[in-house]
């Protein structure tokens, strides 16, 4: 069995602008397990653990699920948490330009992949930062993210998705590629 899901990857520009916020994060003194700069990207689909044979199987029906879709500009804008201020859990940077295309894709993928775990909630497109354990300055930490809701974190074209493999280990998880599905 492999963990795994679908993915938009980020820029190195989108990528590095995302380090310095979380340096700045860190100076409040929350304590956030923070997502690992190579790891930062949109999760399009979270499939959880699946057969190795199914693959191929997941390979063939995303490229269904792009197909006739055209590459598109992504920018990243803005930072917020959720589920919301008195209950803080998860620190996202949104997506601006793009976010159409990201919500068709996930339709599609919703139509075309039959094999693992099916997400019924409302699809928001973001990128994870990190996952909050504890804000003991509550106040300050508002403050700092409310610096950074209007703040664009780059731009990039995206010009397909992946399917990745997700190893979990103490150090947090390894992602490695499994294929690459371009948009035509």
């Amino acid at each position: 069995m492999v963990r795994v899901f679908i993915a938009v990857e980020l820029s190195e520009e989108q990528r590095e602008n995302l380090e310095s916020l979380k340096k700045k994060i860190r100076s409040t003194g929350a304590n956030i397990k923070f997502v690992e700069k190579e790891n930062l990207h949109v999760t399009m689909l979270f499939l959880g653990e699946i057969s190795e044979n199914d693959l191929k199987t997941v390979e063939e029906e995303c490229v269904k699920a792009v197909e006739g879709l055209s590459p598109f500009g992504l920018s990243l804008h803005g930072v917020s948490a959720f589920p919301g201020e008195q209950y803080i859990k998860i620190v996202w940077a949104g997506v601006k330009d793009g976010a159409e295309d990201l919500v068709k894709i996930k339709e599609n993928l919703d139509k075309n992949v039959s094999i693992g775990m099916k997400d019924m909630r409302k699809f928001a497109p973001h990128i994870t930062i990190g996952r909050v354990r504890d804000v003991e300055d509550k106040k300050k930490f508002l403050s700092l993210l409310d610096k950074f809701k209007k703040t664009e974190f780059g731009k990039t074209l995206v010009k397909g998705i992946k399917v990745k493999k997700s190893t979990l280990t103490p150090e947090g998880p390894v992602y490695e590629d499994v294929c690459s599905i371009n948009l035509s």
